[in-house]
C-alpha cells in the first residue's frame, strides 16, 4: 500500500508547486533550475512550438534536466544523438544514455538500448542482452518491445527458438508488430491447433488485466506557459490614469518624438535634447506611454542600454504584445551582452512577425555571440532572403560558414556581392578564404587589390606573407610590413605579423622581439602569447614560455585558445595534472572548442577511472570536428581501454585511413588496432596492424620511444605465426 500513497503525496506536492508558482513561465522556471521545466522547454525548443526552434537550446535544457535525473530528459537527449535530429549523431553516447535511463526502469529507453543492440547499431551487437533489455520493457507493457522480442524468439537469436514464445509475444504485441512480424504472427496461427491458440490468448488477455496499457505521460507543469505570461491590454488601469497635457507639454512631446523618430537617425545631441524634454512630461504625466517609448529609443541611441531596457519594460508591462518594444528590448540586451534574454525578446517578436528583418539581424548576431554557427548561419540566410543587399548579415554568415569550416561556400557568398560593391574587406576576405583552398594565384590577386585599396591591414598582410614564404619571397613580406609600421607603429596587430614574417626568415630574436612589442601595446593579445611561447620553448626555455602564458592569462583568464596552449607545453614536461588542469579550464572557457575536448581526452584514457569522463569529452570533439580523423583516434583508444575492441576497430579504422603519415599518433593507432584485432581473435589482421604501427615507430637512434613500441614488439613475439 505504500505505492499508491506515495503516488498521492507526489500528485500533492506538484499541485502546490504549481500553485506556487501561478504566474511563472516555464523558460523562467528552467532558468531557476526546476528539471520538469528545463525538460518542457528543451522539448520545445526541439520541436519549434512556441519558441524559435533550436536544437542546440533543446540539447542544453534537456542535458541540464539530465544532470538533476530526469529520465524523460535522458531520453529526449539519446534520441536526439542517435538521429541526428538537429545535432551531429552520436550513436555511441546515444547507447550509454539509454542504458543508464534503463537501468532506471524508462521503459522506453530499455526498447531502444534493446533495438541498439540488435543492430549494432551504436555499440557491439549483442542479442542475449538484447533480449534482457527488450524483456523488462516488454513487461512493462510496451508492445513495440513484445513485437521485436517475439520475432527475436521465432529466429532464435538471444533465446532458444521458441514458435509457441514468438506467437504469444508477437500476438501480445497488437498493431505495433513490425511487417516481418506480422507475417511471422500469421504463419504461426495457422500452424497452431485450436486449443494452443487458445491458450495462447487467455495468456495475453490474463497479461492485459494484470497490466494495463501505460498512461501517457502528464507534466504536473502542463499548465504554465512557456513564455512569460502577457496580461489583457488594457485602455486604463486604477495605477496609470491618462493625463490631459497642456498645449505646450503636447508641443514638447512631439518635437521629442520627431528628434528620436526611425527616419531621422537620432544622434547624440538630438537624443539627449528628447530625454530632456520628456523629463519635464514625466513631472507631470509619470505613466506616460508616449514619453516611454521616446526614452527608450533616445536612450538606445546614447548607448545607455541599461535605462533603455527599464523604458521599454515599463512600455511592454502596458502593451506585451508590442513587436516594436520587444524588439528594441531585445536589441538593448544584445548590446548587454545577455544572449539569452536577447534571444527570448527576439523570437517573441517573430513569432508576430517572421518578416521582420530587423529581428532577424538581430537573432542572427545574438547566435554569433553565443557560439553557435549552425544557427547563426540559418537566421542570416533567413534575413538575406528579405534584404539580399544587407552587406553586415552576409559578411557575418560567411564568417559562420567558416566557423563551420565551409569554405567554399563562404567564397560563392562573397562571390555573390556585384563587383561593384565589393570594398577592400570583402576583397581581402575572398583572398583570404582562397589562400585557405589553396587557390593561391586567385589569393594572391586579390590579397594586392585589397592591400592597394586599404595598406597596412594587418589580415591581409598576413595573407601575402604567406605566399610569400611559400615563394621564397618573405623579404618582400618584411619590407611591405615595415613600410606599414612606419605609419603605424602602435599597432600591435602589424608587430605580430611582423614578428610572424622575422621566424618565417629564420630570425627568431627578431621574431621575439615583435611579439614581445606586441603584447606590450596588448596585453591580452593572445595569439602573440602563444607564438611567442612556441617560439621560448623551441629554443629549449620552456619556464619562459609558461611565464608567457602565465602573463597572457592573467590579461584575458577566458582565452580557451591560451588554455590549451598551456596544456600542452605542461605535458611536455611532464607535469600531466596540471595539464589536465589547464585543458579543464580550456573547456570551461569555451563550449566548442574542439581540440581541448580531444586532447583531454586521448589523455584522460590512460586513466582507467577517468574512462567515463573521457569518452564524454571524445563524443563532444567528434560533434564538434565531424569527419576529423582526431576524434576517432581518441575514441578507438578509450574503447581499447574498455576492453570493446569491437568498436575500437571500427574507430581505430577510421583514424588510420584519415591521419596524416607524419602524425606522430598514427603509430599508436596502428599499435592498438593490432591488439585490438589480436584480443577479437583475427590474428593475420593483427600482426598486419602492429608491423605498420612499428614501420611508424621513432627511428632506432631516437633517445625516446613511446611505451607502445615495445608492447607491439612483444605482442608481434607472442603471435608468432600462428593463424
Amino acid at each position: 500500500m505504500k505505492a499508491p500513497r506515495t503516488v498521492f503525496l507526489l500528485a500533492v506536492i506538484a499541485t502546490l508547486a504549481v500553485a506556487s508558482l501561478a504566474g511563472a513561465s516555464l523558460v523562467a522556471m528552467a532558468e531557476r533550475g526546476t528539471p520538469e521545466a528545463q525538460y518542457l522547454v528543451g522539448i520545445a525548443y526541439r520541436d519549434g512550438k512556441g519558441v524559435e526552434r533550436s536544437p542546440k537550446e533543446a540539447m542544453k535544457m534537456l542535458r541540464f534536466a539530465s544532470a538533476q535525473g530526469h529520465l524523460e530528459a535522458r531520453y529526449a537527449m539519446a534520441v536526439m544523438l542517435r538521429d541526428g535530429a538537429g545535432v551531429a549523431p552520436r550513436e555511441s553516447r546515444a547507447a550509454s544514455l539509454f542504458a543508464e535511463a534503463a537501468k532506471e526502469g524508462h521503459a522506453a529507453s530499455q526498447l531502444a538500448l534493446g533495438e541498439m543492440l540488435m543492430t549494432g547499431r551504436g555499440t557491439a551487437q549483442d542479442d542475449a542482452l538484447a533480449v534482457q533489455w527488450l524483456d523488462r520493457a516488454a513487461k512493462q507493457n510496451v508492445a513495440a518491445a513484445q513485437g521485436l522480442l517475439g520475432e527475436l524468439a521465432y529466429g532464435g537469436r538471444g533465446m532458444d527458438k521458441n514458435p509457441a514464445q514468438a506467437y504469444y509475444l508477437l500476438s501480445l504485441a497488437g498493431d505495433a508488430v513490425s511487417p516481418r512480424g506480422a507475417t511471422t504472427r500469421d504463419e504461426l496461427g495457422k500452424k497452431l491447433n485450436r486449443k494452443k491458440k487458445a491458450e495462447v490468448h487467455g495468456m495475453i488477455r490474463s497479461f492485459r488485466a494484470e497490466n494495463p496499457p501505460m498512461a501517457p505521460r502528464a507534466s504536473p507543469l502542463a499548465a504554465i506557459p512557456l513564455l512569460d505570461a502577457a496580461p489583457e491590454p488594457v485602455a486604463a488601469t486604477p495605477e496609470i490614469v491618462p493625463i490631459m497635457l497642456s498645449a505646450e507639454q503636447e508641443a514638447r512631446l512631439v518635437e521629442a518624438e520627431g528628434l528620436v523618430a526611425a527616419e531621422s537617425g537620432a544622434g547624440a545631441a538630438a537624443a539627449t535634447r528628447a530625454v530632456a524634454l520628456t523629463d519635464a512630461i514625466r513631472v507631470v504625466d509619470p505613466g506616460n506611454l508616449r514619453a516611454e517609448w521616446v526614452r527608450g529609443r533616445a536612450f538606445l541611441a546614447l548607448g545607455r542600454d541599461a535605462e533603455a531596457r527599464v523604458a521599454l519594460q515599463a512600455i511592454l508591462a502596458r502593451e506585451p504584445g508590442s513587436a516594436d518594444a520587444h524588439l528594441l528590448l531585445g536589441l538593448a540586451e544584445l548590446r548587454l551582452g545577455n544572449s539569452d534574454a536577447a534571444r527570448r525578446e527576439l523570437t517573441r517578436v517573430l513569432q508576430v512577425d517572421p518578416a521582420r528583418i530587423e529581428a532577424r539581424r538581430a537573432l542572427a548576431r545574438v547566435h554569433a555571440m553565443a557560439g553557435d554557427p549552425e544557427s547563426t548561419v540559418t537566421q542570416a540566410r533567413l534575413a538575406l532572403e528579405l534584404d539580399s543587399n544587407d552587406l553586415e548579415t552576409r559578411m557575418l554568415l560567411v564568417e559562420s560558414l567558416m566557423a563551420l569550416g565551409r569554405a567554399h561556400d563562404a567564397l560563392r557568398m562573397l562571390r555573390a556581392i556585384p563587383e561593384e560593391e565589393r570594398d577592400a574587406e570583402v576583397v581581402a576576405d575572398m583572398g583570404l578564404i582562397q589562400l585557405e583552398l589553396g587557390q593561391r594565384a586567385e589569393a594572391r590577386r586579390d590579397l594586392t587589390r585589397a592591400e592597394a585599396s586599404r595598406p597596412g591591414d594587418p589580415d591581409t598582410l598576413a595573407g601575402l606573407l604567406v605566399l610569400d614564404a611559400a615563394e621564397g619571397r618573405t623579404e618582400e613580406s618584411i619590407r611591405r610590413i615595415d613600410a606599414a609600421l612606419l605609419v603605424r607603429p602602435g599597432d600591435a596587430a602589424l608587430h605580430r605579423v611582423r614578428a610572424l614574417a622575422a621566424a618565417a626568415a629564420g630570425r627568431d630574436a627578431e621574431a621575439a622581439e615583435h611579439f614581445q612589442q606586441a603584447l606590450a601595446l596588448d596585453p591580452s593579445d593572445g595569439r602573440s602569447a602563444m607564438e611567442l611561447a612556441g617560439l621560448q620553448a623551441r629554443n629549449g626555455r620552456p619556464l619562459e614560455a609558461l611565464g608567457t602564458y602565465e602573463r597572457a592569462l592573467a590579461a584575458s583568464p577566458s582565452d580557451a585558445d591560451l588554455h590549451a596552449a598551456r596544456a600542452s607545453l605542461l605535458l611536455a614536461q611532464g607535469d600531466r595534472e596540471a595539464a589536465i588542469e589547464s585543458y579543464e579550464a580550456a573547456i570551461g572557457s569555451s563550449a566548442t572548442h574542439a581540440a581541448a575536448r580531444n586532447e583531454l581526452a586521448y589523455l584522460l584514457a590512460d586513466d582507467r577511472k577517468r574512462l567515463d569522463r573521457a569518452l564524454e569529452l571524445a563524443e563532444e570533439a567528434r560533434s564538434l570536428m565531424p569527419g576529423s580523423p582526431e576524434p576517432a583516434a581518441t575514441l578507438g583508444k578509450i574503447y581499447f581501454e574498455r576492453d570493446d575492441v569491437q568498436a575500437a576497430i571500427r574507430y581505430l579504422r577510421q583514424a588510420e585511413a584519415g591521419l596524416d603519415p607524419r602524425d606522430p599518433r598514427l603509430g599508436e593507432v596502428r599499435y592498438l588496432l593490432g591488439a585490438s584485432y589480436v584480443a577479437d581473435g583475427d590474428l593475420r589482421q593483427g600482426r598486419e596492424a602492429l608491423v605498420r604501427a612499428l614501420e611508424s615507430a621513432p627511428p632506432s637512434g631516437a633517445q625516446v620511444h613511446p611505451a607502445w613500441v615495445a608492447e607491439a614488439r612483444e605482442a608481434l613475439t607472442r603471435i608468432g605465426n600462428s593463424r
